[in-house]
């Protein structure tokens, strides 16, 4: 199991996934009113969804210390790595 891949990841995938088969499968029903509303629907819980990940994320969510030194944190894991971001040497 690696560290950085946890339950969310796979619950965000499986929610995107619902929402985004809502979408799709609305085209496939022949009457406009309720292909309307599967559409509406699935794109309003996509949207939904997005928007409540992104605020999760950005207001609870703290990545671990060692990430702060990108360059050094990929320096541990790949002996041949060279850091060209504007911080690293």
């Amino acid at each position: 199991k690696h560290e950085t891949v946890d339950w969310a990841a796979h619950l965000g995938g499986l929610v995107a996934g619902f929402t985004v088969g809502l979408v799709i499968f609305s085209f496939t029903i022949r009457k406009l009113a309720w292909t309307a509303l599967w559409c509406i629907l699935g794109m309003a819980l996509t949207i939904l969804s997005f928007v409540l990940a992104m605020t999760y994320m950005y207001t609870e969510v703290e990545p671990p210390h060692e990430l702060n030194d990108v360059c050094g944190y990929y320096a541990q894991y790949f002996d041949d790595y060279e850091c060209h971001c504007q911080k690293g040497g």
